[in-house]
């Protein structure tokens, strides 16, 4: 769920917040009912604070029923939140046969987002139906009541960036790593072409202290290359096996690309990382990177970002 340390007490929050909406004093001035939602952030990082926001438009004597649901970053099902003050994927109104009366905007709840949070996009769904009316039966919802509202959640200190559709990335600005052969990843929003990605991503590195700087990337035949530039010898390129500095892999959901970095060596001049040395890495996403929906990711570079080795 949303916050796993933190259910109960978020579903209390949500259903008590309900409770103070429908029972709040009217607002004079609205006709048709309807309900408005709003969040303080569009985006939050880890340690932000987030806070919905909602109100009821108009009054009516007519008896409604109130849906409120949740849906989840890379997940189809859709969680309601019921009359038994539970969250389930059975289609189920939360409030059934109340006459709606115009409340202003309320605060309903606020969360700070910790490290246990599912990182993505949350979507915030509510709507009001004719009593007894199914949710998705056509001309079940009252006109103008059905509202969205989304906002991006990323566990780094990292903006979301929706252009390229990148939630987040490690390294970060300071990271310190203990390993020598540490993973970085890139996270994205919604599924990759795998392919297409592993051949259009660059990195590279460069030593902070040596002055060394080598990148890998894929050609048009897809062969591998590494291009080294040494001080005092210039800068030379030279075919790689794949695996011999990065190794690619992928979660499930084909949502995250991780690479391992591990030493190459280019004309018998070896490029690894070495404890206690601080470097930069660049990623650069080139034309042909494709979602898996066929839509191109657009051209990006994030870096350089600097780490070190412990």
């Amino acid at each position: 769920m949303l916050f796993p340390d933190s259910n109960k007490k978020f579903i209390c929050l949500v259903v008590f917040s309900l409770l103070v909406l429908f029972n709040a004093l009217p607002v004079q001035g609205f006709a048709q009912p309807g309900i408005q939602v709003e969040l303080s952030k569009d985006s939050v990082q880890k340690g932000d604070q987030i806070i919905l926001r909602a109100g009821i438009t108009g009054s009516w004597d007519q008896e409604v029923d109130v849906y409120l649901a949740l849906l989840f970053p890379l997940d189809p099902t859709i969680y309601y939140l019921g009359p038994d003050l539970q969250f389930t994927t059975v289609k189920v109104a939360m409030v059934n046969a109340w006459k709606p009366i115009a409340i202003a905007n309320i605060d309903l709840f606020s969360h700070t987002f910790t490290q246990n949070g599912v990182e993505g996009e949350y979507n915030w769904c509510g709507a009001l139906t004719y009593a007894g009316k199914d949710l998705f039966e056509t001309g079940s919802i009252l006109p103008g009541s059905l509202v969205v509202t989304s906002f991006t959640f990323s566990k780094s200190n990292a903006a979301y960036d929706s252009n390229t559709g990148i939630i987040t990335w490690v390294p970060q600005d300071g990271d310190i790593f203990n390993t020598a052969e540490p993973e970085f990843f890139l996270q994205f929003s919604k599924p990759v072409n795998k392919e297409s990605v592993k051949k259009n991503v660059e990195v590279t590195l460069k030593s902070l202290s040596s002055g060394k700087i080598v990148s890998v990337s894929s050609d048009e035949n897809n062969e591998w290359w590494a291009t080294a530039t040494i001080p005092a010898l210039g800068t030379i390129s030279q075919k790689i096996n794949e695996n011999e500095f990065i190794l690619q892999t992928w979660v499930e959901n084909d949502t995250k690309i991780t690479f391992q970095i591990k030493s190459v060596t280019v004309y018998g001049q070896t490029f690894s990382l070495n404890q206690g040395a601080s470097y930069e890495v660049t990623f650069q996403l080139k034309k042909g990177a494709l979602f898996a929906d066929g839509v191109e990711i657009p051209e990006k570079t994030l870096g350089p970002i600097i780490f070190s080795i412990k």
